[in-house]
C-alpha cells in the first residue's frame, strides 16, 4: 500500500468505505492491493511474526472474508506510528474499528479479530501480551476472554449504548480515555459456568440438602418454598399486628427442633417476650395457666438450638 499516492489512496479508501486518515499508508504498510484494486491482502502472522497467510476482503463486500495460504495459524495487527511499543493489545471485530484506533493513536497493537473469531489455532499468537483489552460485542468478546485466560484481559464498556470503537469514535468520543478506563474481565460480581460447575454437580448429586429443611408445622408452605435452604434471605412485611413475629416464631421453633441453629435479633421486641412466645408455642398449652408445668416445658425448650443477640450488641452494631 505505500505505492500508493495519497489521491490514489483516498479513492481506495472511498472504494472499501473506510475511514481514512493521514498515516494510513504507513499503519497498512504491510497489506498488499491488487492490480485493479478491488481486493486488499492482509498478512497473517504468528507468535515469531513471520506471515503464514493471508485474509483478503473485496470492495463492496467487507464481510466476504477468507484465510489462506499454508497456515492460517495467524491474526493481523498493526500499531499507530509514532506510539511505544508497550505489552498491550486492543482486540476490536472490524478494519473499520482499526483505523479509527490508529487515527487516535491509541498505544498497543491493534489486532483485527475478524466478527470476534478466535480459533484455538492462534491463540499462542497472543501469548507474549501482558493485557489484552477487548473492545466489542460483550457476549462475543466475554468467549474471547474466557479463551485467553480472564485474569489478563479487559473489556471496554459501552457508553451511551457506543459499543464498537467505530461507534464511539463517530460520537466524538475519546478512544484512548475509553480504553485507559477498561474494565478488569474477571469482575468479582461476574463468574463463568466453568467456576459454578462443581457446585452445580454437587447440588444435583444432593437434591435433598438443596430443597432444604421442611417444615413440619407448614406443609403448606413447604410445598411452597420446598423447605429453608442456607444461604437464602427471606423477608416477610406486613402492617403492625399481622403476626408476622408470631409466625416467624414459629417457623425457627420448628426448625430448631429439627436441629436447626436459629439467632433471633429484634429491635423492637425485647428477648425476655420473644423468649416466651416460642416457649408457649413448643409447650400448647396456656402457661399462665399452668405454671406448676414450666420447668417441666421449659427444661426441654432450654436444650433447643435457639439464640438471641443481645441488645447491647445491637445497638454498638448500628452505632458503627
Amino acid at each position: 500500500m505505500t505505492s500508493l499516492n495519497e489521491s490514489e489512496l483516498l479513492n481506495l479508501f472511498r472504494l472499501f468505505e473506510l475511514p481514512y486518515h493521514s498515516e494510513v499508508s504507513r499503519v497498512l504498510s504491510d497489506v498488499h492491493v491488487s492490480h485493479d484494486h478491488s481486493t486488499l491482502f492482509f498478512p497473517l502472522k504468528n507468535s515469531l511474526d513471520n506471515v503464514v497467510g493471508y485474509r483478503k476482503i473485496q470492495a463492496g463486500n467487507e464481510e466476504a472474508m477468507e484465510i489462506f495460504g499454508h497456515h492460517s495459524a495467524g491474526l493481523y495487527w498493526c500499531k499507530a506510528p509514532k506510539v511505544a511499543k508497550t505489552d498491550q493489545a486492543i482486540l476490536v471485530p472490524s478494519l473499520h474499528d482499526v483505523l479509527h484506533l490508529t487515527a487516535s493513536k491509541v498505544p498497543g497493537n491493534i489486532v483485527w479479530l475478524s466478527n470476534c473469531s478466535l480459533p484455538p489455532v492462534v491463540l499462542p499468537v497472543l501469548e507474549g501480551y501482558q493485557k489484552l483489552c477487548l473492545w466489542g460485542d460483550w457476549d462475543n468478546m466475554r468467549s474471547v476472554a474466557e479463551k485467553l485466560g480472564e485474569d489478563r484481559c479487559r473489556f471496554v464498556r459501552p457508553t451511551d449504548g457506543l459499543v464498537t470503537a467505530t461507534e464511539a469514535a463517530e460520537a466524538r468520543v475519546s478512544l484512548k480515555s475509553l480504553v485507559q478506563e477498561a474494565k478488569p474481565a474477571s469482575h468479582r460480581s461476574i463468574t463463568t459456568f466453568a467456576a459454578l460447575r462443581d457446585d452445580v454437580y454437587a447440588e444435583l448429586t444432593n437434591l435433598d440438602k438443596v430443597r432444604g429443611v421442611k417444615w413440619q408445622r407448614f406443609p403448606a408452605l413447604t410445598r411452597l418454598l420446598g423447605g429453608h435452604r442456607r444461604g437464602e434471605l427471606t423477608v416477610l412485611t406486613g402492617p403492625t399486628g399481622c403476626g408476622k413475629t408470631t409466625l416467624c416464631a414459629e417457623m425457627s421453633l420448628d426448625l430448631a427442633q429439627q436441629g436447626v441453629k436459629t439467632l433471633w435479633g429484634s429491635f423492637e421486641i425485647r428477648n425476655s417476650r420473644l423468649a416466651r412466645t416460642m416457649l408457649q408455642q413448643f409447650a400448647s398449652v396456656p402457661l399462665e395457666q399452668n405454671l406448676e408445668k414450666f420447668h417441666f416445658y421449659a427444661d426441654d425448650f432450654q436444650k433447643l438450638p435457639i439464640y438471641y443477640l443481645a441488645r447491647s450488641s445491637m445497638r454498638a452494631t448500628c452505632t458503627t
